[in-house]
């Protein structure tokens, strides 16, 4: 939050000096209309740009904020994916998937933190099947195979369905998508969400080059 304030008294101050250039530079001879004229429409478009971008980057819609842990997508029988999941410090976006794998590698440090984080995030959100499929076992793919991989998985064939908080780790292999000798089969793919004060200095410093622009025009 630190972080944030300071960027945008930053940018405020970068604002203020552009303004003020082009001002000295529209009155500095009041016989050029000319040049008035253009530098004010200028200075206008400069003042309306910034503060939109300044509003698209900061506002509520667009940050990436997910109080209160994950979120589930979809229902608990049929999710199709997991909003604001932390691994190692990193928050990522899962979605459930049939087509593509993840990117982690089977037995690395990322790949069993992330299963037992989704493993616990299912049993949290109180998951109990995948794609509304009963009388069979659940498996979810953390991984960039399906030959041999971690997943988060649960037992469902003599229960019709998996049972609430019984999600945990798993070592599987030689598994299809979808249905394929008794276990129901789907990939975790997880995306990064970038942290806010990463887009905050990415706008910062779309702001600066804009201003270095503008200056230079008026010199």
């Amino acid at each position: 939050m630190k972080m944030l304030w300071a960027g945008a008294l930053l940018v405020s101050a970068l604002l203020a000096g552009v303004n003020a250039a082009s001002a000295d530079m529209c009155n500095s001879d009041p016989r050029d209309a000319a040049q008035n004229q253009n530098c004010g429409l200028e200075g206008n478009a400069a003042g309306m740009f910034a503060p939109s971008l300044l509003n698209s980057l900061y506002s509520p819609q667009s940050q990436p904020v997910i109080p209160g842990g994950p979120t589930l997508l979809g229902s608990t029988t049929m999710p199709t994916g997991i909003d604001g999941l932390v691994v190692d410090g990193t928050t990522y976006n899962v979605t459930f998937s049939t087509t593509t794998l993840n990117s982690f590698t089977d037995g690395s440090t990322l790949s069993i933190d992330a299963t037992n984080a989704l493993a616990a995030a299912l049993n949290t959100l109180g998951v109990t099947e995948l794609d509304g499929q009963t009388g069979t076992d659940y498996l979810l793919d953390v991984d960039n195979s399906l030959a041999f991989f971690n997943g988060a998985s649960c037992s469902g064939q003599l229960t019709d369905g998996c049972r609430t908080g019984n999600w945990g780790f798993s070592i599987d292999s030689n598994k299809q998508f979808k249905s394929f000798l008794g276990t129901y089969t789907e990939a975790a793919d997880f995306t990064p969400v970038p942290e806010p004060g990463t887009v905050g200095l990415f706008g910062m410093a779309l702001l600066a080059v804009g201003g270095l622009g503008l200056r230079r025009k008026f010199a």
